[in-house]
């Protein structure tokens, strides 16, 4: 058996876990490829030998797909599976182009405590997490050429996650989940964020603490329950049915 860190897959309809792996090494950060048979997560080796695997959720066959000595967290799978995107722990946010290695810098400054970035279902921007001011806050750029910058999130943002058929994006504010309403097609434009939630559960620096389902009604999230004898999974179901009666009070 192995002591160290490994992928299981958990089933939200019956409640069966499954492992992915189990081996000597540190598996973690796991995240989906774009047709869901996949998942690619980080394999610390040890040292400096850190390397992304895929793993098909079927048949368990593993596949390399990058490899690097600088330590790096793999955030998200681009829609066309052609590129990754690696937060390293120099403060970079790169891509990787899973077709011949190469590594691009979404910002040519280093150390400007980037990451946390979530391609968007049609593959045209990338939302990410950047400190260049000061305070975490989220941007999103234009994709493949990372050329136009829009910023998304007003004091203070963090971890964003794009629901895959509902136009918007959700980020954690504090310990609050907050959306916005937007479009990604030739030009970006957003909403104003609006709160959804209050949890301290959701307040976890910088790992992801929440996931959102693809039709953007139901929130994902650890919940600590000190008279349960195990953690608990939170769904929020109808969330914005809730948010609409609360408004009219």
């Amino acid at each position: 058996a192995s002591n160290t860190a490994d992928i299981s897959l958990f089933d939200l309809i019956t409640g069966d876990r499954r492992r992915l792996t189990l081996d000597p090494e540190t598996d973690d950060w796991p995240i989906w490829s774009p047709d869901g048979l996949r998942v690619a997560y980080r394999k610390w080796i040890s040292g400096h030998d850190y390397r992304v695997y895929a793993i098909d959720v079927l048949t368990g066959q593993t596949e390399e797909l990058y490899a690097d000595t600088l330590g790096f967290v793999p955030t998200s799978w681009s829609p066309d599976g052609k590129s990754l995107a690696v937060s390293f722990d120099d403060g970079s946010l790169r891509i990787i182009n899973l077709e011949d290695g190469s590594a691009r810098m979404v910002t040519d400054a280093a150390g400007l405590s980037l990451g946390a970035a979530r391609f968007s279902p049609n593959g045209r921007w990338l939302a990410y997490t950047s400190g260049e001011t000061g305070v975490e806050e989220i941007y999103v750029t234009s994709f493949p050429d990372l050329t136009v910058k829009r910023s998304v999130s007003m004091d203070g943002g963090r971890l964003p996650i794009w629901s895959a058929r509902s136009g918007e994006l959700f980020f954690l504010k504090a310990d609050t989940l907050m959306v916005s309403t937007v479009t990604t097609g030739d030009n970006f434009s957003r909403s104003t964020p609006r709160p959804l939630f209050v949890s301290s559960d959701l307040s976890d620096g910088v790992v992801y603490t929440y996931d959102v389902s693809a039709d953007g009604q139901r929130i994902l999230y650890p919940a600590r329950n000190p008279d349960a004898a195990a953690r608990e999974i939170h769904v929020v179901l109808n969330w914005f049915e809730e948010l609409r009666e609360l408004a009219a009070n």
